[in-house]
């Protein structure tokens, strides 16, 4: 039960947060900073964390991006895509969903293809409403709100680009959303864009712990970890986790989700586990629970905590600072 509610928070606050994204894009309070960026290393970690989502739905799924570059806003950009493929796989019960960038004489494709419902085509004007459901009435699944398409759309204008859409019912859906190419003008110097920072030496071979109640976290999590050289302990219980240290693996650092199974909290959960080592092993909060009496309890522990979803760069230096000031 309690973890129900849990959800329907989270629900509620994903709810929240969408709509006030939709009034400052609305308002025009919400510009662009545009960057130059290798889309195929931003749809690469994308692809991360949709690669276990795919495999607990039994779907397969394929990146396939040719090397491109754009000057974009890279959290616009990657918010559009996360929606588009939230949808895609909410949509499909079989076969599989595919993410391509293929640079074109007009710019640079990037489609999101899927084998789902499919959409008729006299409801495809409608989409990008707010509020309006794809699924059909009686169709079953689960719905989303309603919202994700519209703030696409939104995005898709404020960053001066098109997306179109084709589909048919039974057939599935293609999403294009076509970005300009970019132009690196002679003043802008030969420092314009430079491929992202390598991971930092201290984060090769970080034995981590990450105990989270959903086995799609836990997996999406360790495949970012592994990227960067970690070695990875996953754990979707306190029990399991504490199998890793009583079988003498021993984690450098533990993230852990702050609502478990069974009512238990992960800041007992950290506790346990630092018992069972014998040491104060460097650890960190990440939970979608962002309410005052979760950030008083962990606050209580001096635990430092990152609200979900996590930021890749943010997740990096927030494990530099638990691995090097320990």
């Amino acid at each position: 039960m309690v973890h129900q509610v849990h959800r329907a928070l989270e629900g509620a606050e994903d709810l929240l947060a969408d709509l006030l994204d939709i009034s400052k894009l609305d308002q025009q309070a919400m510009q662009p900073d545009r960057v130059y960026t290798d889309l195929a290393e931003l749809l690469e970690g994308l692809a991360d964390e949709f690669r276990a989502v795919a495999e607990s739905k039994g779907l397969a799924f394929r990146l396939r991006a040719r090397p491109a570059v754009a000057s974009t806003d890279q959290r616009m950009l990657t918010r559009i895509v996360r929606n588009l493929l939230s949808n895609a796989f909410r949509y499909t019960r079989s076969g599989g969903v595919l993410l391509s960038l293929r640079p074109r004489r007009e710019g640079v494709a990037l489609d999101v293809w899927d084998t789902g419902i499919g959409i008729e085509s006299d409801k495809l004007a409608d989409i990008f409403t707010e509020f309006h459901q794809v699924l059909p009435q009686g169709a079953g699944g689960r719905q989303g709100v309603g919202l994700g398409l519209a703030i696409v759309e939104r995005m898709v204008n404020v960053l001066g680009y098109r997306i179109s859409v084709t589909s048919a019912p039974g057939s599935g859906s293609r999403f294009r959303l076509l970005i300009p190419h970019a132009e690196v003008h002679p003043s802008a110097g030969p420092g314009a864009y430079s491929p992202p920072a390598p991971v930092p030496d201290h984060l090769r071979g970080t034995r981590i712990l990450v105990l989270d109640n959903e086995p799609a976290v836990v997996e999406s999590m360790a495949v970012l970890l592994r990227r960067w050289g970690c070695d990875v302990l996953p754990a979707t219980s306190e029990t399991e986790a504490l199998s890793w240290i009583n079988d003498g693996h021993v984690p450098q650092a533990i993230l852990a989700d702050f609502h478990l199974d069974h009512d238990v909290e992960g800041c007992s959960a950290i506790y346990h586990l630092r018992q069972a080592a014998g040491q104060n092993i460097p650890a960190a909060i990440i939970s979608a629970d962002r309410s005052d009496d979760t950030r008083a309890k962990v606050r209580t522990q001096q635990l430092p905590m990152l609200n979900k979803p996590v930021k890749p760069n943010r997740l990096r230096a927030l494990l530099a600072s638990l691995i090097v000031n320990h």
